[in-house]
């Protein structure tokens, strides 16, 4: 594997595009942000991004000289709200789902398998029965 001889260690954005070791969902900057596999997830995202925009836009168009002209505090905590939904929904579009390493992917990036087991609850246990997750 070309990354074994790196000066540097390896994450797993590093070899999540290796055939057979990461899944279908894109690790951008640097594994900072996650999404979904394109051909799905872009689709989705593409929608309710729209329908956000939308529904704001109309309000705005059809009401906002009124609010302005009468009670600008109702239009500015309006703009307040819409800006928070727009920051919790790409907050929640683009953040890590969850998901477990493939244990290929834990196997081949050291530490990994450790802070995995940490994070599923199974530090310190042996695993592989259901009363150990219960």
């Amino acid at each position: 594997l070309e990354w074994q001889d790196a000066e540097r260690r390896p994450e797993v954005a590093d070899i999540w595009s290796s055939p057979g070791i990461g899944g279908r969902s894109r690790l951008l900057c640097r594994g900072r942000f996650v999404a979904g596999p394109p051909d799905v997830d872009r689709r989705y995202t593409t929608f309710a991004l729209g329908a956000i925009l939308f529904h704001v836009t109309f309000f705005m168009v059809a009401c906002g000289d009124f609010l302005w002209r009468s009670h600008r505090w109702v239009l500015l905590s309006t703009v307040c709200c819409a800006t928070l939904t727009l920051i919790m929904f790409f907050v929640t579009a683009f953040s890590d789902p969850g998901i477990i390493p493939r244990p290929a992917l834990q196997l081949l990036v050291p530490g990994l398998q450790e802070a995995t087991a940490a994070a599923i609850g199974l530090k310190d246990k042996r695993g592989g029965r259901r009363e150990d997750l219960l």
